[in-house]
């Protein structure tokens, strides 16, 4: 039953499906099926990498300290979502430290099967190289998003990147980071955050309930996002001039 419940779950897990049945048992075979629970540190920065991971639940922050212990969200793994893989096949030693977000199950596929599976299955190769593309492609925006637009754009952009697809004028969604991760994440001081969910509820764009926010207007807060965007371009070419 313990089997057949491991292969159920790497089928489902978007980088496997559709693969041929018997190269999902030999995945099943050597995979391990874990389960941490909030705060768990599934691996430190400088430990071994000899194979990557897959979240089948919750979500995984992969983070960078400072000396002085502060810490960096890089990125955060959610359901379907793979971490580990970049380093295991460039044989180096985990760069970031992964810690559970929340109560997690994760699928650990030992490096060993990986090479084997890549060389003899093409389609599996094309995969691993497009999720890697991809996972590319987010921390760019993740670059322009939190580093590049003006502060309180950031914010703006963190809150709509919650709300999932197809969303409808009014949004209820959960913020999963402490604020002074957060404001590690977006480039900000936590008073700076602070001080922007304090104006966002005055403007009434946002209802503000612990970890518990309302989008009153999907719209109205994109449109914020477009004008402080706007007024970040204004003040570069004023500064030019000037």
């Amino acid at each position: 039953m313990k089997f057949a419940h491991t292969i159920g779950l790497i089928e489902n897990l978007p980088l496997f499906q559709g693969l041929d049945a018997a190269l999902v048992e030999k995945i099943a075979k050597a995979a391990r099926v874990m389960r941490v629970l909030k705060r768990d540190i599934v691996y430190r920065k400088g430990d071994v990498c000899d194979g990557f991971y897959l979240v089948s639940y919750g979500r995984i922050r992969l983070s960078l300290f400072s000396s002085q212990g502060l810490e960096k969200p890089i990125q955060i793994a959610g359901m379907g979502n793979s971490f580990g893989d970049a380093t295991m096949l460039q044989e180096l030693a985990h760069y970031t430290t992964g810690i559970a977000v929340e109560d997690s199950g994760l699928v650990y596929v030992p490096k060993d099967v990986v090479t084997e599976l890549l060389q003899s299955d093409g389609r599996l190769a094309m995969r691993m190289l497009a999720n890697l593309a991809y996972r590319l492609h987010l921390m760019v925006d993740d670059i322009d998003d939190f580093l590049l637009q003006p502060p309180a754009a950031r914010l703006a952009t963190y809150l709509l990147r919650l709300i999932p697809p197809r969303s409808i004028e009014t949004r209820n969604v959960q913020l999963f980071l402490h604020k002074h991760l957060m404001a590690a994440q977006l480039n900000l001081k936590p008073e700076t955050l602070s001080r922007y969910f304090r104006e966002f509820c005055s403007q009434g764009l946002i209802e503000l309930d612990g970890s518990r926010i309302t989008i009153l207007s999907v719209d109205r807060l994109c449109q914020y996002v477009s004008s402080e965007n706007m007024k970040g371009v204004a003040g570069k070419r004023k500064h030019k001039l000037l």
